[in-house]
């Protein structure tokens, strides 16, 4: 057989592989159903999504001063910084006629689909060979199913950071290629395609630059002496078109930078991290995912491309600077970023996954070298043994983390001798409670982690009305009920970077609040339902909510009253996107209402907004002095 062929072969099997592998994390026929991807991160994401595509029909902008969450907060312009891709390949889609929800999960489709041949491509562009090229994009389908932080990226709904970890590699490949060229025409066309595919990876996670800045300016300052001055002019033309490509929503996040708060709360990890994943044991949750710790194949990539390094290094291959400062960093800011100032804002672990999938091409170069080198053909016999030894050792490590993500080829545990069940699970660890021993980390949800929550929607859909305001415990619940229903929520992801979360009651008053501080915010903030799955005796005591219903362990509450909007003033308010609405109201009395201020608020007609400072809010809300007309309107100017 040629070499053409058994390339074509390997290739063929490795596809057929990696389509069966993501069809049963991805159901295809699911995925375009028209129903988004719903579940912790994926719900905040299409309340984003939909909230912008609903600015850029209405508006042509890509933010929105929104009025479903948090009282009214600019979506689209701080916290989904790390959205931008995925929103605009939505928007295109749609308005190519795809259903909304049909498009959004499209996104997550091509994040599987495309990630073996981003990594084969980016193989063979550091001049790995085909064949172990092929090898890396095996390795990268490993590692996007089976590597425990990558799996819980893209199943949490990081589906834009799990897919910039090997996105990056292609710019950081391209440029590598056009600052090592020959030919003045090969390095004007790598230079070109990295100018694309930048600005790509930053407007789909801008914390590409943290995976790309450090090798790139590495190699640019390496090469700089031997540089042209056309090609210096090119890694100029470079920088900026990444930054004219994301300028839009650069600026957006410019204007509202005044409203940004501390995002170190997740990935801060030091040394202790690196021992937890080497032996596979769960430290945080919250910092490297509530997940089991499954890391064996991200060390099995790693320490080759270790090995790898020592190789270029001896044998004075430019890739030797690229790949020590890529894998340096990503290692740095992965095990040691809890020890760097300010890289906590960053969530440093989760730079994992870019270190893995740049491991896998330094595993598939050495992989090459050894073959090349003819070195395990001669092997003594012992070495041998050895060898086989330790294959059978790696096969028992991988095969124990996929069995882990696919624990329905887990035989169940029989039953003791007295036929009670066994209270340990197939895992060998104690079962806690009867489903965790076999959860399954797919797409979409297993129903386990989604009880309930269907059931209170369609409670609220068919209790409630328009515009009503609830106040929702559970994060990701009240993210998928600001998305997909007539509610405004106070609620939400709880840690969101912006000043406006504190109108979150459960951010602002994280333990238990005095009866005063519930009443004032029950009357400020004009909630008229709470819900709450855990306990909470501060609002359950309340004088003013009544228990009116209980679904799958969350608890329902009516306030009394029915909540007014207008806090000062008389009328009546309808709300939508980028609009607030007020009638009949008294034009001779200053009108406040409980929703937050903006500086890009117009008042119409004849009447101006002022910032009305709330105790209990740091934002403050709307204010509009008298005399101003009876009916009014309060819009979106975008400053």
């Amino acid at each position: 057989m040629s070499r053409r062929s058994r390339f074509v072969l390997w290739a063929a099997a490795l596809t057929a592989l990696h389509l069966c592998i993501a069809n049963y994390f991805l159901s295809f026929t699911s995925v375009m159903s028209g129903t988004p991807l719903q579940g912790d991160d994926f719900d905040t994401h299409v309340a984003q999504t939909y909230a912008v595509i609903d600015g850029l029909q209405t508006a042509g902008k890509a933010w929105v001063y929104d009025v479903k969450l948090l009282a009214g907060q600019p979506e689209g312009t701080i916290f989904d910084a790390d959205n931008k891709g995925w929103e605009l390949w939505t928007y295109l889609l749609y308005r190519l006629g795809v259903a909304k929800g049909a498009a959004f999960n499209s996104y997550v489709l091509l994040s599987f689909l495309a990630c073996p041949l981003a990594v084969f491509v980016a193989a063979r562009l550091f001049a790995i060979g085909p064949l172990a090229s092929l090898f890396a994009a095996f390795l990268g389908t490993l590692l996007w199913f089976f590597d425990s932080f990558v799996h819980w990226a893209w199943w949490v709904g990081m589906v834009a950071y799990a897919s910039a970890g090997w996105f990056a590699l292609l710019p950081l490949a391209c440029f590598y290629r056009f600052a090592y060229a020959r030919r003045r025409g090969e390095a004007f066309g790598y230079a070109l395609a990295t100018g694309v595919l930048l600005p790509l990876a930053h407007l789909n996670h801008p914390y590409s630059f943290f995976i790309l800045a450090p090798p790139l300016g590495a190699v640019a300052l390496a090469r700089f002496s031997e540089m042209s001055r056309r090609d210096r002019l090119l890694v100029v033309g470079i920088v900026a078109s990444t930054v004219l490509f994301n300028l839009s929503w650069l600026h957006a996040a410019a204007l509202h930078w005044h409203y940004i708060l501390d995002s170190a709360y997740f990935g801060k990890a030091g040394l202790d991290y690196l021992l937890a994943d080497l032996f596979g044991v769960l430290l945080n949750p919250s910092n490297s995912g509530v997940i089991g710790t499954r890391a064996s194949l991200r060390f099995l990539c790693f320490v080759p491309a270790v090995f790898a390094l020592a190789v270029f290094r001896r044998e004075r291959d430019p890739r030797f600077l690229v790949f020590a400062v890529s894998l340096g960093c990503m290692f740095g800011f992965s095990y040691l970023g809890a020890y760097i100032p300010q890289a906590g804002q960053l969530q440093p672990y989760r730079h994992v996954i870019p270190l893995a999938f740049l491991s896998a091409l330094g595993a598939a170069a050495f992989a090459e070298h050894l073959a090349r080198s003819g070195a395990l053909k001669h092997l003594s016999l012992s070495a041998r043994f050895f060898v086989l030894a330790y294959g059978l050792l790696v096969v028992q490590l991988v095969g124990r983390d996929v069995l882990y993500f696919v624990p329905s080829l887990v035989p169940p545990v029989e039953p003791l001798i007295d036929g009670k069940p066994s209270p340990i699970s197939e895992f060998g660890f104690g079962r806690v409670h009867p489903m965790l021993a076999h959860l399954t980390y797919r797409l979409p949800r297993d129903p386990v982690f989604e009880a309930g929550s269907e059931e209170v929607r369609a409670w609220l859909g068919e209790h409630t009305a328009a515009g009503d305001r609830i106040l929702v415990d559970h994060g990701p619940l009240g993210e998928r009920l600001a998305w997909s229903s007539h509610l405004e929520v106070l609620g939400g992801f709880r840690e969101r970077n912006i000043l406006h979360s504190y109108a979150n009651y459960f951010r602002a008053f994280p333990e238990t609040a005095s009866p005063e501080r519930v009443e004032t915010y029950l009357k400020t903030f004009a909630v008229q339902w709470v819900l709450l799955h855990d306990q909470r005796p501060d609002l359950e005591r309340s004088p003013s909510l009544a228990l009116v219903a209980e679904l799958h362990g969350r608890r329902i509450y009516r306030n009394r009253r029915r909540m007014s909007k207008v806090l000062q003033g008389v009328g009546q308010v309808r709300a939508r996107t980028n609009r607030i609405e007020v009638r009949a109201s008294d034009p001779d009395r200053d009108l406040v209402v409980a929703y937050h201020f903006h500086e890009g608020l117009l008042c119409e007609p004849g009447c101006r907004v002022e910032r009305q400072r709330v105790p209990i809010d740091r934002v403050g809300f709307i204010r509009v002095p008298a005399p101003h007309p009876r009916d009014l309107v309060l819009r979106n100017g975008y400053p």
